[in-house]
């Protein structure tokens, strides 16, 4: 048994199911498949290329695994166009640092979409918004640091959003409008130290969600966040808080109201703990809650 570097097709037009797994394979070129396939492997080879229009044939594909392809690190905006019946796309365990904006235009079939253990930055605005289908997105294990407005526009269906594992510090209020049917949302594992109650309100139909193992922050900006928490009947993680210090290992969930006051800054130099808009933010650089009136400086929590 030998090990394949390229692939030419040898196989019947017929074929609807070809697994090329493990195997060496670098590039892949137009005219390489036939128009009647409906499931294609091609996971953990060494795909660097993939030239547009390589899928635009396969109109009858159903699942595409192109995931643990470690030197695949870009992906031409075109890759997938003409997939209309797709219904499952992997791409984990790549290289992927970025998606071009219209990368999953017109798959209006796709209901899993995983994309975990990349290397992606940024959501752009309105990428999964053809995805109305869509079920699951797994964007666990990258490197993205917030989560814009329009970044999940679209995705009416979705049932399932795995964030955990990445380096957010900042959730748009709006950025889960549209999702009312998600019943599980991960988000543990980042840099959240709050979290706007606005993102989660959209979000009638959630049963299991996880804030854990993030720097959270429990003074007096918690508190919408914790008056959520009380009325949530959904399965929730804890909430271990970061500051103030004399908070520090206690569960969120678990606090009185009157635990959450004051405003915690950090020692030293003078820097607030805020991931927030500038346009929520008072001129002093600090949130109303934190705004330490003249005649009580013990407002502010060291």
């Amino acid at each position: 048994y030998r090990r394949m570097d390229q692939f030419q097709r040898v196989v019947p037009p017929s074929t609807q199911r070809l697994f090329l797994q493990n195997n060496l394979i670098r590039t892949l070129r137009p005219g390489t498949f036939g128009s009647n396939l409906l499931t294609l492997w091609l996971f953990s080879n060494n795909l660097s290329t993939i030239y547009p229009g390589t899928f635009r044939h396969l109109q009858a594909l159903e699942e595409l695994d192109l995931g643990d392809n470690r030197h695949l690190r870009s992906l031409e905006p075109d890759t997938f166009q003409g997939l209309e019946r797709l219904q499952s796309l992997h791409l984990y365990r790549c290289q992927l640092s970025s998606l071009p904006g219209n990368i999953f235009r017109g798959l209006v079939s796709l209901q899993y979409l995983y994309l975990q253990d990349n290397a992606l930055q940024a959501l752009p605005d309105d990428t999964f918004r053809d995805l109305g289908n869509l079920t699951h997105l797994f964007l666990h294990g990258n490197r993205i640091s917030s989560v814009p407005e329009r970044a999940f526009r679209g995705l009416h269906s979705l049932d399932r959003l795995l964030l955990h594992q990445n380096r957010v510090a900042h959730v748009h209020p709006h950025a889960f409008r549209d999702l009312g049917r998600l019943m599980t949302l991960y988000l543990f594992a980042n840099n959240l130290s709050a979290l706007p109650t606005e993102a989660l309100a959209p979000l009638r139909a959630l049963q299991y969600l996880r804030l854990n193992d993030n720097p959270w922050v429990c003074d007096c900006r918690a508190r919408p966040l914790w008056a959520w928490l009380q009325k949530f009947r959904g399965s929730s993680s804890e909430v271990p808080c970061s500051l103030p210090q004399r908070l520090a290992g206690r569960d969120l969930k678990r606090l009185a109201a009157n635990d959450l006051q004051g405003c915690a800054v950090a020692t030293g130099p003078y820097h607030p703990i805020w991931t927030g808009r500038a346009t929520d933010e008072e001129p002093l650089g600090l949130p109303k809650c934190c705004q330490p009136d003249a005649a009580d400086k013990a407002s502010v929590l060291e």
